[in-house]
């Protein structure tokens, strides 16, 4: 009898095992292991890729989606260069992050705290290239788009478009990063496009620099829908702006239609 109750003890426990692993599993972002813009089956996991599994919420391509219930997916970028082919297009709202501008063997020296003097702040290290397109696109699916301590770099919008870096048809959430030299040679909106019919804009601690357009060269928008002036929220807070324009563009920032 001792026997039987020890057994049972044991297949109880083994029973349990698939139970405690899938209630302690790892969450965590959607991990991006290279640099090349690829879509193919193998062990490695491309931004492109983590896209379109943050959109399914299973795992493929070698990207690992920890949160599969979450319909926010969190999308983790190394140092280094990510060259884009073409536009990305979020089928899904993700938030997307570069690695941390934190060193942590030196102080912050604009910080008088003896016990938050650590880390110091350093230049980004992730940035986003585009070979000949824009970067994002969010017009087509309306998926909401945070973007957090990246460099995009290089956006070009096609000929008689708009948006050279991001064209905008959700909420847009832009914080520590860097738009710079993107482009919308005949169009507006050289970094920042507003197509959407009520999307907004937060933008904070970034860095505009060398973008040019037509009309705003750093941020321009759509201004009325079929019944009249559209109404966005666009925030602007501790931001930089440095050589935009040139002599053909005609503004840096293209405003219009109903304050929020």
């Amino acid at each position: 009898m001792k026997n039987y109750k020890k057994t049972l003890l044991a297949i109880m426990v083994i029973s349990a095992m698939p139970l405690l692993a899938a209630t302690n599993s790892e969450t965590g972002p959607i991990k991006v292991t290279t640099f090349v813009d690829e879509e193919k089956d193998d062990a490695f996991c491309s931004l492109r890729e983590a896209f379109s599994v943050a959109k399914t919420r299973i795992s493929a391509h070698g990207c690992v989606v920890n949160d599969i219930y979450s319909n926010i997916q969190d999308i983790q970028l190394e140092s280094g260069v990510y060259t884009l082919k073409s536009e990305l297009i979020p089928d899904s709202e993700v938030r997307i992050w570069g690695a941390t501008p934190a060193d942590w063997e030196n102080k912050n020296i604009l910080i008088n705290d003896v016990v938050n003097q650590y880390p110091a702040q350093i230049d980004l290290k992730t940035t986003i290239k585009a070979e000949n397109s824009r970067i994002f696109n969010t017009t087509l699916k309306k998926q909401p788009l945070t973007i957090s301590n990246l460099i995009l770099s290089g956006g070009v919008a096609p000929d008689q478009e708009n948006g050279g870096a991001i064209y905008a048809g959700a909420n847009l959430v832009l914080q520590s990063s860097k738009i710079i030299n993107s482009k919308a040679k005949t169009g507006a909106g050289g970094a920042i496009y507003l197509a959407g019919m009520s999307g907004s804009v937060q933008i904070s601690k970034s860095l505009f620099e060398g973008n040019d357009a037509l009309y705003g060269s750093i941020i321009a928008m759509s201004c009325m829908n079929d019944v009249g002036y559209l109404k966005r929220e666009i925030g602007f807070t501790s931001n930089s702006l440095v050589k935009n324009g040139s002599e053909t563009s005609s503004s840096m920032m293209e405003f219009c239609g109903l304050p929020a």
